[in-house]
C-alpha cells in the first residue's frame, strides 16, 4: 500500500503493476503520479491494482491497462493534461472508473479498444480527441456521468461494440455528442444531449443503436443526423430547439423512428435521400404527430414525411429488386410492340391522311353510285345520255347479250 506518494519525471513508466492480484494487489492513495516520459500508470500481464484520489498528471500516456485479466479499480482520482491520452485499455483488459475526473488530455480520454471499462458518476471534458472511445468490439457502461467540450465527440462506438450509455449529460462536443459507426449496437437512454456540432446523435456505417427516451435539443445544426448506411431504433425522445432539423434521414438510411416528440424547431423531420429499397408511407396528421414527425416552422417549406415498417431490409431490397424487373420487362414488351406495328402499317403521306370530313365525302358519293346502279338494274338497262349530261364515269353500261347487233353493224338488205 502506497499513501501520499509523489512519483515524477521518472524515463519509463512511473508506476508498473505485473501479475500481482488479489490479496496481494497494490493499492494506491493519494498520490501524485506526475511528468514522466512514459506512462503514469501501467497494468499488465494479468496485473491489477487499485487508485484512490490519485493524481495522474502531465505524463506521456496518463494510464494504460494491457492484457487478460488485468483490471483498475479507479476511484476519486483525477487523470489531466496527459500528451497521448488519459485512460488507456486494450487486449481484454478491464478498469472501473468511479467518481473520476478525466481532462485536458492531450489525445482520446478514455480508450476502450477490444476491452471493458466502466464509467460512473465521472467527468470527461475538454480532452483534444473524443471524450470516451469504443472500438473493437469493446464493451462497458457509462452511467450519471458528465461528458463535455471534448475536441472530438463526448462518445464515440465503432467496430462492432456495445457499450450503453444512460443518465449522462453530454454537451459542446464538436464531433457530435455521440458518434456511432461501423457496426456500433449502442444503448443510447434518458440523456440529455445538448449543445453539441454537428448534431447530437450521429449514426452512420451500420450502426445499429437504440436511441430511448433521451432529449435532445439546442445542437447545431441537428438533432439525430442518421447517414448512408444508418439503421437504429429511435424512440420516446424529445428533440427541440435543434438549430436547423430535429431528425435528418440521409441518402440510404434506414432508421426506424417512432413515439416521438419533435417540436420548436426550424423543421422537424428531413428526409434527402435517393434510394428505392425502403417504402414510404402515406399518414395522416394525428399519425405524424404520434410518431413525432413535426410540422416545419413558419416561412419554411414542408417536407417529405417517411415512416418505415419493421420489414427486414433484405426483403424490402428483393421486393425493390423484383418491381425494378417488371418494370425493365414492361419496357421491352412496350417497345416491341411498337416496333412490329410500325413494321406491318405503310407509311402514311400528308396527301394520303384521311380526316372525319373526308371520310363523310365518300359515304356520301359510295351511296349515291350505289342507288344509282340499283335504279339502272331495276329499269333493265342505262340510260342514254343526253346532250347536255354525261354519263356518270362510275358507272359502267351492262354487257350485250350473245348474238345482239351493235351499235354500226351493217343492217341486211339495207345498202346492197
Amino acid at each position: 500500500r502506497f499513501d501520499g506518494c509523489e512519483v515524477a519525471s521518472n524515463k519509463g513508466p512511473q508506476v508498473q503493476v505485473a501479475t500481482c492480484r488479489e490479496p496481494w494487489e497494490p493499492t494506491f492513495d493519494e498520490c501524485d503520479i506526475h511528468s514522466g516520459e512514459g506512462c503514469g500508470v501501467v497494468v499488465r500481464f494479468g496485473g491489477s491494482t487499485t487508485l484512490r484520489k490519485c493524481k495522474v498528471r502531465d505524463n506521456a500516456l496518463g494510464i494504460l491497462i494491457a492484457g487478460d485479466k488485468a483490471y483498475v479499480l479507479t476511484a476519486d482520482t483525477v487523470v489531466s493534461g496527459n500528451k497521448a491520452g488519459g485512460y488507456y485499455l486494450t487486449n481484454s483488459a478491464r478498469a472501473g472508473l468511479v467518481k473520476c475526473e478525466v481532462k485536458a488530455n492531450g489525445g482520446i480520454g478514455v480508450l476502450v479498444r477490444g476491452a471493458g471499462a466502466s464509467l460512473e458518476d465521472s467527468e470527461v471534458t475538454d480532452n483534444v480527441s473524443h471524450g470516451v472511445c469504443f472500438t473493437y468490439n469493446a464493451q462497458g457502461n457509462v452511467d450519471k456521468c458528465s461528458l463535455s467540450n471534448n475536441q472530438g465527440s463526448n462518445i464515440l462506438v465503432e467496430g462492432g461494440s456495445g457499450p450503453s450509455v444512460k443518465d449522462s449529460s453530454l454537451s459542446g462536443a464538436r464531433e457530435a455528442g455521440i458518434l456511432l459507426l461501423k457496426g456500433a449496437k449502442a444503448t443510447i437512454a434518458r440523456n440529455s444531449i445538448t449543445a453539441n456540432r454537428p448534431c447530437g446523435v450521429a449514426v452512420a456505417g451500420s450502426a445499429d443503436p437504440k436511441v430511448v427516451a433521451n432529449t435532445i435539443c439546442e445542437n447545431s445544426p441537428y438533432g439525430l443526423l442518421v447517414l448512408d448506411g444508418g439503421f437504429g431504433h429511435v424512440h420516446s425522445n424529445t428533440l427541440s430547439r435543434n438549430d436547423l432539423a430535429q431528425i435528418v434521414l440521409s441518402h440510404a438510411a434506414r432508421c426506424v423512428a417512432n413515439d416521438n416528440t419533435v417540436q420548436a424547431g426550424t423543421n422537424g423531420v428531413e428526409v434527402c435521400w435517393s434510394d428505392e429499397e425502403m417504402r414510404v408511407r402515406a399518414v395522416t396528421p394525428v399519425q405524424l404527430q404520434r410518431l413525432g414527425v413535426g410540422a416545419p416552422g413558419e416561412g419554411q417549406k414542408r417536407v417529405k414525411e417517411r415512416i418505415l415498417d419493421d420489414t427486414p431490409f433484405h426483403v424490402l431490397a428483393r421486393e425493390a429488386r423484383q418491381a425494378e424487373m417488371a418494370k425493365a420487362a414492361e419496357a421491352r414488351l412496350a417497345a416491341a410492340a411498337k416496333s412490329a406495328s410500325h413494321a406491318k402499317s405503310p407509311a402514311v403521306t400528308p396527301a394520303e391522311s384521311t380526316t372525319p370530313q373526308m371520310d363523310q365525302e365518300v359515304a356520301e358519293r359510295l351511296a349515291a353510285v350505289t342507288e344509282r346502279v340499283e335504279t339502272i338494274a331495276s329499269e333493265g338497262g342505262p340510260e342514254r345520255p343526253s346532250s347536255t349530261l354525261e354519263a356518270d364515269p362510275n358507272v359502267r353500261p351492262p354487257s350485250p347479250m350473245p348474238g345482239a347487233r351493235q351499235m354500226g353493224d351493217a343492217v341486211p338488205g339495207v345498202g346492197e
